[in-house]
């Protein structure tokens, strides 16, 4: 551990440490385990370019689609490194951190919005950061997650036959037509 005061000597605390949520290395001055104080090849004299499995376990972050800052080990790209005023270090709240780099105007804007996309719960359906199956999602047949798989049973091509391509005939986010089909 160090004395706080030397790295605050130059670096303002409240920037650092002032949020609601605090990274745990920065909230206990543990400041060397992610910075080396005198020298790096790494951009703001990390340690390692993989600094964040050091205590991140890299397996949560692999799946069968990988977001893409994940895939690029770019975790700022959502997180704050030090502190956040937003659970999980998070640079702004879900959805808006989404509509960042997805289109909000792929999400809303139909006559029919799927309610978890209306509500902006973009993580009961995806993974933020890998997922089972693409899209980033939690599961291969998460539309059951909600919804009765046993309302499907019937006979046809419906979802007794292929579990995951509720998406054949539905669009996930929204559609302007009813139940969100993609065609009339």
């Amino acid at each position: 551990l160090i004395d706080k005061k030397i790295c605050f000597t130059c670096h303002d605390e409240a920037g650092i440490a002032g949020g609601k949520v605090v990274h745990p290395p920065v909230k206990e001055m543990r400041c060397t385990e992610c910075h080396n104080p005198h020298s790096s090849p790494e951009e703001h004299l990390l340690v390692s370019a993989k600094i964040c499995f050091k205590c991140h376990k890299p397996a949560a972050f692999q799946g069968a689609s990988v977001h893409s800052p994940v895939a690029k080990q770019n975790c700022v790209a959502c997180h704050k490194p030090h502190q956040s005023d937003v659970p999980k270090l998070l640079s702004q709240d879900v959805p808006g951190l989404c509509f960042k780099c997805h289109d909000e105007k792929g999400f809303k804007g139909k006559k029919v919005v799927h309610v978890p996309v209306d509500s902006g719960e973009c993580l009961s359906c995806h993974s933020p950061h890998a997922g089972v199956a693409a899209p980033l999602l939690i599961d291969g047949k998460v539309c059951f997650t909600c919804h009765d798989e046993n309302n499907f049973n019937g006979t046809g091509t419906h979802i007794k036959a292929q579990p995951n391509w509720c998406v054949g005939c539905h669009n996930p986010h929204q559609s302007d037509n009813e139940h969100l089909l993609r065609k009339k």
